[in-house]
């Protein structure tokens, strides 16, 4: 072949290859044969990016009569509204609720057969959600497939959804972002009360930080706030609750002759207690159970508890256990004290957490760790001081002060997570300030036995 003619074919070949892909401008097909139908049909998988969705709504169905003085209350319905870029004969959505943390309460499919969806009309799914999920959710999160009879082409505004989870009780927000395109952070920066923003993450957890400068959208993203500890904020408010909510209690061993009217000898033993409960007419103390036994030779047992205020009460014990370590103890209200709010879970290793200690000549003193790990922890008698616990501890690295029996240990939500126990242990001595009651044994010994 003459070197003119190979020119030629070369030229000629790269015009066939322009005009293919300048003419008509239609986006390419997928390669989806689709699916045979018994009725001779074919149909088409419809993915999720082919979906806008449009907003939600929960609806209440009222009460389902079923005979004579009986009705039931159905459940709620979330209705989910979208459209689709491509004509649906079948549809199907799996929605997922989270809550404001990140937490999923609910998990439900929608689903829709022979429907005839006109491209680019509204369509509305429903699904019946559970009461617990009605009043937790906080996010909602769809994903959509479909069929179409129509061959599926690749849509040139396909878009995404970019939910935002603020972490700090603000509704989430959800924004549509265009494949290819950037996602742009929210202009104002979240804030939390005791916190400093420190990014955007893409997990729950909020170790994996999104770049915003470098990451083009390819699919649904959801993204999460997260905080730093602002130490000097935190420590007043943890301050505030720990003062109001934690009690001195003094435990008095004694004997006594002519019904009482002499004391012969006495000895005493202090430890604190936080508020967990209350009714109309009494505050609940929970503490430690070694705090709340005679001292052996001893007859009787009395309870004196003082509150920040320098208040004195009289304290009747309700119930201890030596298994969990716990014991609970009435008193007369107090309207300037403060319940202590049990926590919904229980930390997870390396969440942050404090423990308020009261220093004799310098006040009360907030001190900040994390909780390292849970496990068991082996006691054995040292000086008649400790006893065997047969349950998971949870280990902190909180540097508080010399053992304190029944010290209440708070999270960041300032609730009640743990209760410092002041035993001893035979291969560690120092792990009697490093070790907590936690918070499922705690849950299940209030459940149990809270007034």
């Amino acid at each position: 072949m003459k070197k003119k003619n190979i020119i030629f074919l070369i030229i000629t070949v790269l015009c066939l290859a322009l005009v293919t892909c300048s003419c008509g401008g239609d986006p390419l097909e997928t390669e989806d044969d689709g699916e045979l139908r018994e009725d001779g049909t074919r149909v088409y998988d419809v993915p999720n990016a082919y979906f806008t969705f449009e907003r939600y709504e929960i609806l209440s169905k009222g009460p389902t009569d079923i005979g004579e003085n009986f009705a039931v209350i159905s459940s709620n319905v979330l209705e989910i509204r979208a459209r689709c870029s491509a004509s649906l004969e079948d549809v199907t959505a799996i929605i997922k609720l989270y809550d404001a943390d990140g937490k999923l309460v609910g998990n439900y499919r929608a689903t829709m057969k022979n429907c005839d969806i006109v491209a680019n009309e509204s369509f509305v799914l429903s699904a019946d959600i559970s009461a617990d999920a009605k009043e937790n959710f906080n996010v909602v999160d769809v994903r959509f497939s479909g069929k179409s009879l129509e061959r599926v082409y690749r849509a040139g505004d396909i878009n995404f959804n970019v939910t935002f989870v603020y972490n700090n009780g603000t509704p989430a927000k959800m924004v549509v972002v265009g494949l290819g395109k950037a996602v742009e952070a929210p202009k104002t920066l979240p804030e939390k009360d005791g916190f400093v923003f420190n990014g955007w993450y893409t997990d729950a957890k909020c170790t994996q930080l999104y770049d915003f400068t470098t990451s083009d959208i390819d699919e649904d993203l959801t993204l999460y706030a997260g905080y730093l500890l602002n130490y000097d904020r935190m420590s007043e408010k943890v301050l505030d609750v720990a003062k109001m909510s934690t009690v001195k209690i003094t435990t008095k061993s004694y004997s006594s002759l002519l019904w009482g009217a002499y004391e012969t000898s006495a000895s005493q033993k202090s430890g604190e207690g936080v508020i967990v409960k209350d009714d109309d007419e009494n505050y609940y103390i929970l503490t430690t159970y070694d705090l709340l036994v005679k001292d052996e030779g001893y007859e009787k047992l009395e309870y004196n508890v003082e509150d920040c205020f320098g208040n004195k009460y009289q304290a009747t014990l309700v119930h201890s256990s030596a298994t969990s370590n716990l014991g609970i103890l009435k008193i007369s209200r107090s309207n300037a004290l403060l319940v202590c709010k049990l926590a919904s879970a229980a930390p997870a290793v390396r969440e942050e957490i404090a423990i308020v200690k009261n220093i004799a000549t310098s006040g009360y003193s907030p001190c900040f760790g994390k909780v390292l790990s849970y496990d068991k922890v082996e006691h054995g008698e040292i000086d008649g001081s400790a006893h065997d616990i047969n349950y998971v501890m949870m280990i902190h690295d909180v540097d508080t002060d010399v053992r304190i029996s029944g010290r209440p240990v708070f999270n960041m939500n300032l609730e009640l997570v743990g209760v410092q126990c002041g035993t001893l242990t035979k291969e560690e001595i120092e792990i009697e300030r490093k070790h907590a009651i936690p918070f499922e044994t705690i849950q299940k010994y209030i459940a149990t036995y809270g007034a």
